[in-house]
């Protein structure tokens, strides 16, 4: 059905179309949001921030970082063109026992995901801990 402006602007003034936007949502449905300690992915990773410092605060682990970022592949070119670098951005990365942890509040394991958690360990030798 096609309007003329006239027919668009009545038609409009009903009520009938509020925006030609719709709301996007999560494709894995997680709600991302922000709050007094920050931005988070999903309520998963906020929870978990929460133990994390816990276990901090009663001495377990040590150096409690959030969104480490880890460069996999640096910036290259090719045909002239700058290729950006590919990075794997970790939830929270923490020493235990000596130990350093970079962990992965994970809600699905998507293919890109996998792929980096690879080149993680092999460029790092890190294996990411997924809660």
């Amino acid at each position: 059905m096609r309007f003329t402006e006239e027919q668009l602007s009545a038609y409009k003034a009903k009520g009938a179309v509020t925006s030609h936007k719709m709301e996007r949502r999560s494709k894995y449905n997680n709600e991302r949001f922000t709050d007094s300690e920050g931005s988070w992915d999903s309520k998963k990773e906020r929870k978990r921030w929460e133990q994390l410092r816990v276990l901090q605060s009663a001495g377990r682990i040590q150096d409690l970082q959030k969104k480490v970022v880890f460069e996999l592949i640096p910036v290259s070119m090719k045909h002239g063109k700058r290729l950006r670098a590919v990075q794997y951005i970790a939830d929270f990365v923490y020493i235990e026992d000596g130990n350093k942890v970079v962990e992965d509040a994970k809600g699905f394991r998507n293919k890109v995901y996998l792929l980096k958690k690879r080149l993680m360990w092999e460029k790092y030798g890190i294996d990411i801990y997924e809660t």
